[in-house]
């Protein structure tokens, strides 16, 4: 059987555990927009009268989630170029090798 000579693909933009938990923080921080701080505050976190839970705890994961998403998205790019790189370098390698025989 003979074998085929495919060309390696770089691997999907969703594998990037970046963008994953970034998806993560951004559906908890829904969560909390529409339930309220309390369903998403640390177990740790007292929850009494004199200390309630900050409102604006969702929108602390919110920003989480951006930079998280803005973190995948240069990592991912980064990691496209040195894919590129490498792909480029193993089929100089392999013209070369192909004149040598």
């Amino acid at each position: 059987m003979a074998r085929r000579n495919r060309s390696p693909r770089p691997k999907a933009w969703y594998w990037n555990t970046y963008f994953i938990f970034g998806i993560l923080l951004a559906v908890v921080g829904l969560v909390g927009v529409f339930r309220g701080a309390a369903v998403i505050g640390d177990p740790g976190q007292i929850r009494d009268i004199v200390n309630p839970l900050d409102p604006r705890l969702p929108w602390i994961y919110f920003g989480a989630a951006v930079l998280f998403l803005l973190n995948g998205l240069v990592s991912h790019k980064a990691y496209l170029a040195e894919f590129a790189g490498h792909v480029k370098q193993s089929s100089a390698e392999e013209v070369r090798g192909s004149t040598d025989a």
